[in-house]
């Protein structure tokens, strides 16, 4: 979802944008975080979504490959 919406500041509030990125991680297999997400309040939100859901998040690709 990050780069679903990187040219779009402004466009539409933050809460919009966020809710179209929770539809996007509701269909994916697993959700690998960015370096600097420890900063973002919305990548905060994702990581509750996808946990509630029961999708897999991982900090690196190495998580990926175990």
């Amino acid at each position: 979802p990050h780069t679903n919406t990187r040219f779009y500041q402004g466009e539409l509030r933050d809460e919009e944008f966020l809710e179209g990125c929770l539809a996007i991680i509701a269909r994916c297999d697993a959700v690998l975080l960015v370096p600097g997400w420890e900063g973002s309040l919305g990548t905060q939100v994702e990581i509750t979504y996808a946990g509630d859901k029961g999708i897999p998040v991982y900090t690196n690709v190495a998580q990926l490959l175990q």
